[in-house]
């Protein structure tokens, strides 16, 4: 491990597991999202308890209204295709991307890390029309509900981990998904 992240490591916290350190390898997969959105239909989702439940799903195959575009991410670029709200996004880590780990406990996303046999379509297979949003290749996309059957652990930020182990402790036992803290640390699921 690099100096620098040693030394903005806060002092009380451990060394993370070495199961941490194996998700960010070359090659791993992961949906990034927000905890909590605003659905269609203005109620607050809880979007982990959604994908827990149901899996990944691309908004236009959304029945509920619970699933809808990152317009933030949205309204950054021009020309997106219609076609946009019909994948999901996720990352696939490549030897140019570790700017994707996070500094350790400052990330407000949750990571959801996948199986890597997850069929994931690239901006190539995309078409011509598709706008090229990424530096290094990393983006990918399904166009198919990612089932929770095909997820491998969770990565929250380090102050709601505890809420978050007791709130889904059950649901991710029985998906077999480990939880770990952005420090680095595998929660206790019982």
């Amino acid at each position: 491990m690099p100096l620098f992240e040693r030394l903005r490591r806060p002092a009380e916290r451990k060394i993370p597991s070495d199961e941490y350190e194996q998700l960010w390898q070359v090659g791993s997969i992961f949906h990034e999202f927000d905890r909590h959105a605003v659905g269609r239909r203005r109620k607050k989702v809880d979007r982990l308890a959604e994908i827990l439940a149901s899996g990944i799903i691309p908004p236009s195959m959304d029945t509920s209204g619970k699933v809808v575009l990152n317009w933030e991410y949205v309204r950054d670029f021009h020309n997106i295709p219609p076609r946009y709200n019909s994948v999901v996004f996720m990352r696939r880590l490549t030897s140019q991307t570790s700017l994707y780990k996070p500094w350790m406990g400052e990330s407000r996303g949750i990571y959801l890390f996948l199986q890597n046999d997850v069929h994931v379509l690239t901006e190539s297979d995309m078409g011509g029309d598709w706008p090229l949003l990424n530096l290094y290749d990393e983006e990918v996309y399904s166009d198919k509900v990612v089932a929770p059957e095909k997820f491998r652990s969770l990565v929250v930020p380090v102050e709601e981990a505890p809420t978050i182990a007791e709130s889904f402790a059950s649901r991710l036992n029985a998906l077999n998904i480990s939880l770990f803290d952005f420090g680095g640390f595998k929660l206790n699921l019982g």
